[in-house]
């Protein structure tokens, strides 16, 4: 999986990076003699689904959109415009270039470098999601259409469950009753609602060792709407156009990317982790007495009924 992107600097000077393991690499554009200078970057573009493939016809690599299997313009462009509704997404894109149909988000969407830039990089990250874990973008969309959750609802729960494995199925059945299962034994809506305890340092926009249901009580409350809480979640590292990097920090960092959404975060189930209570006291998992135990919950297991998701709705809502 790699990710394609535009850099813009002040001095109007345009960087293209094509097919690039992550938006880290921006750290390296500029070199001590450009901040001499004074040149700073001004905006990052996300590219969605570019990069460079092998033309049999041309028999050279050319430039072109990849639209993964795993992934569709529609559910993508749902996410998108959910996102491009949301202000602390919306604060972060370039005025001018807003995004609001499906030719815009194919284009890419301009990140403003004047915020903190972990709060960039997780605006990027977001952005990305259809291309990277697009399991978490299909559990939303389900969540939405056939449970009938709130947008905000199914936001903070897809990033909760962090179902990145939802896309092991193929697609065509998310909206069939997940009890039933297809003639081969392979319902996506079966895949859809499960949860997934892994994570990635690359990826991941909330740790689900550290997310507690009290974190995403704060994140529906005090994020997804009009009045955001900008001082929560405003980021604590230095303007990217100040610092123009993203410093990385280890998973056991409080301060690491995939931390930043988890407020009142925790890794017990005493202490109210999200996962654990839902393995517990939701799905009745035997043997699940620590977060490390979800590892080896099988599959099946993870399963979620319709039921068990609107218990889980209520738990986040009330």
């Amino acid at each position: 999986m790699s990710v394609s992107f535009e850099v813009v600097t002040n001095n109007s000077r345009t960087l293209k990076f094509n097919d690039r393991a992550c938006f880290a690499h921006i750290n390296n554009i500029l070199d001590p003699r450009d901040r001499e200078y004074g040149i700073r970057i001004h905006n990052i573009k996300y590219k969605p689904f570019f990069g460079e493939q092998y033309c049999e016809d041309a028999e050279c690599y050319v430039e072109d959109i990849r639209l993964s299997s795993l992934m569709n313009w529609s559910t993508a462009s749902r996410w998108w415009s959910y996102l491009m509704s949301l202000p602390f997404i919306s604060d972060c894109i370039v005025d001018s270039r807003m995004p609001n149909n499906i030719v815009a988000y194919k284009a890419g969407f301009r990140v403003k470098s004047d915020v903190p830039a972990d709060r960039m990089m997780l605006v990027l990250f977001l952005l990305r999601l259809p291309q990277f874990q697009a399991g978490i973008v299909r559990q939303w969309d389900r969540l939405v259409r056939y449970h009938k959750a709130q947008k905000d609802t199914a936001f903070v729960l897809a990033l909760g469950l962090n179902n990145t494995l939802g896309y092991d199925y193929e697609s065509g059945e998310a909206t069939s009753d997940p009890e039933l299962r297809g003639s081969e034994g392979k319902d996506t809506a079966y895949r859809l609602d499960m949860f997934n305890p892994t994570s990635c340092a690359e990826s991941t926009v909330l740790y689900p060792e550290y997310t507690t249901v009290r974190t995403l009580k704060i994140l529906l409350n005090r994020l997804v709407n009009e009045e955001y809480d900008n001082q929560l979640f405003n980021g604590i590292q230095g303007l990217f156009r100040d610092t123009n990097r993203y410093h990385r920090a280890p998973k056991s960092d409080p301060e690491c990317l995939g931390r930043f959404f988890a407020k009142k975060g925790a890794t017990a189930y005493r202490r109210g982790n999200f996962m654990l209570t839902v393995a517990k006291d939701i799905l009745q998992l035997e043997g699940v007495h620590r977060f490390g135990d979800l590892r080896y919950v099988s599959l099946p297991n993870r399963h979620i009924t319709s039921d068990q998701m609107q218990q889980i709705i209520s738990l986040i809502e009330n």
